[in-house]
């Protein structure tokens, strides 16, 4: 979606994704949510994070709610969906686990979030991490003030994790955006942001590309509109398996109240990287 859209449509904001249903264990993918890679009945690919896993019990209520906030504000992230795992595809894999102080666990039956793997074209390539030097070929920079806004907004108490695709004849580089499972204040909900810079993308050398103002303006726009009411709209597309009553209004309440501040923390951290 080009940067200078924005709508809002009442009956897609209240569609729930389809349910992808595991069929086939394909890796374990590391990190402390110790996530998984599995296929589909659909051939898809999706890395999955566990409901019952190990950083915490509003983990994924936190990565679906941040990924459809992220999504809305046309931010490029993988799309997601509900992945349904079985019991018996847990049985036929004991990878199907993740360790725990205490020792192993084994992954609950049901519903468990997962974000699309992402895959380039035929040639291109996806990294992890790249040298800095190549940070000059990024060519979506400006999204990375997008996600800085979205992270203070929604209370995100991690480093910003990010994947870069680089395209096999272009050579340039484009940025996707991951990892909302420490959004509304963490896996507990009982964390906060120190300081404006503590979840930053680790090379921060980026931020002073990123914030152009029409971009940073276009971005503040597309949040200062999201009310109440769009984003209990928004929030009926998590599983209601993973919510609560006492969540949801935590994350709303978050959401308002943070929303009244960001423009001045916006302007500061605009200085911070343009001085």
């Amino acid at each position: 979606m080009p940067i200078t859209e924005f709508c809002l449509v009442p009956n897609v904001l209240r569609t729930r994704p389809r349910t992808a249903f595991a069929d086939v264990f394909i890796r374990r993918m590391g990190g402390g949510g110790q996530s998984t890679l599995v296929g589909t009945s659909e051939g898809d690919f999706y890395v999955v994070k566990f409901a019952n896993g190990p950083q915490g019990p509003n983990t994924i209520f936190n990565e679906a709610f941040g990924t459809i906030l992220a999504l809305h504000l046309g931010l490029p992230m993988p799309d997601w969906s509900p992945v349904y795992l079985s019991q018996s595809l847990i049985r036929r894999n004991a990878a199907f686990s993740f360790e725990t102080g205490s020792g192993t666990r084994a992954v609950s039956p049901g519903l468990h979030f997962g974000s699309k793997f992402v895959l380039g074209s035929r040639n291109d390539e996806v990294y992890d991490v790249v040298p800095h030097t190549w940070m000059e070929r990024l060519e979506n920079a400006h999204f990375f003030a997008g996600a800085l806004l979205l992270d203070l907004w929604a209370e995100n108490v991690d480093l910003r994790q990010v994947l870069f695709l680089e395209g096999s004849e272009s050579r340039t580089l484009s940025a996707i955006f991951i990892d909302q499972g420490h959004m509304f204040g963490g896996p507990f909900g009982n964390k906060r942001i120190k300081v404006d810079h503590s979840n930053l993308y680790y090379q921060r050398n980026i931020y002073k590309r990123a914030f152009d103002d029409g971009y940073v303006r276009n971005f503040l726009f597309r949040i200062e509109a999201m009310n109440e009411n769009i984003l209990q709209a928004l929030l009926e597309r998590v599983p209601l398996e993973w919510r609560t009553a006492t969540l949801d209004q935590h994350a709303i309440s978050l959401l308002l109240r943070n929303k009244e501040g960001l423009r001045t923390r916006a302007e500061a951290m605009a200085r911070r990287f343009l001085n």
